[in-house]
């Protein structure tokens, strides 16, 4: 069974002094202004949150108790269940390093909120941190392997996606454009791939705060940097944005953050 941080130790460490000590890693290529934390997603070995107590022992270190009483009270399937307290975690955990970072201030993990917008969104309610400037943006995604949080700038828009590199990606390829289509055969020269395409189009939905809608073709691809390190996407009407999107390739998944600044939606 997987143990969240990697190790048995270390789980122990960070419960004992889950105020001083954070249980996720810092992941690479983070943009300047930008914290990245991730978490193996332990969901993915079946076993039921309500029967296994390492969970039990998360949950009361990192939840308010109203958290607590949601994840208690979901009405959905162990990997689902356990999924969401590790995302859980990983805000946290994100929001904390970016706190030590911007305000040289350690908030401990019950002393903030992590709630939703009607779109699913998530984010931050902590009083500690909005009294000294305001609590970071954030955004949280998942794959079969990975659970991954993001945080940055008060009041911007920020969105991260990730999935694992050894996807099939046959079937996804067609919702494509055809400009995207060519773009990504050329991949042995620009580095851009389908998938790096589909993860950069859920970023850029999420940094504005709206979805996809049920449509990727809404959200093109308008330009690509150099060694696929970077793609444009246009956001759909009403935005018509401009948004770019970092790529970020490591341990066999792949990472697309997109920021945006909304004052200008």
């Amino acid at each position: 069974m997987a143990i969240p941080g990697g190790s048995a130790r270390r789980f122990a460490f960070f419960l004992g002094r889950p105020s001083r000590s954070t249980l996720c890693a810092r992941w690479p290529g983070s943009p300047s202004g930008v914290q990245l934390r991730s978490i193996p997603n332990a969901s993915m070995d079946g076993h039921s949150p309500r029967s296994t107590s390492w969970l039990h022992l998360l949950a009361r270190a990192v939840l308010t108790d109203e958290e607590r009483d949601t994840w208690l009270s979901m009405d959905a399937g162990p990997r689902r269940t356990a999924e969401w307290l590790l995302g859980r975690v990983a805000l946290k955990d994100v929001v904390r390093s970016w706190a030590i970072q911007r305000y040289e201030r350690a908030v401990a993990p019950r002393e903030m909120r992590i709630e939703t917008t009607s779109a699913g969104a998530p984010f931050v309610a902590c009083t500690e941190l909005d009294d000294r400037g305001g609590s970071p943006a954030v955004s949280l995604a998942h794959c079969r392997t990975l659970v991954l949080a993001a945080a940055g700038e008060p009041g911007s828009g920020l969105g991260v996606d990730v999935e694992a590199r050894d996807r099939n990606v046959a079937t996804l390829a067609r919702v494509l454009t055809p400009e995207e289509a060519a773009l990504v055969s050329g991949a042995e020269r620009n580095g851009v791939g389908v998938l790096d395409v589909l993860v950069a189009k859920e970023a850029a939905a999420k940094a504005l705060g709206v979805g996809l809608g049920g449509s990727m073709a809404r959200w093109p691809v308008v330009d690509a940097g150099r060694e696929g390190r970077q793609v444009v996407i246009r956001a759909p009407e009403p935005h018509r944005q401009l948004v770019p999107v970092d790529l970020v390739r490591h341990r066999g998944v792949v990472v697309a953050l997109a920021k945006c600044d909304l004052d200008h939606l």
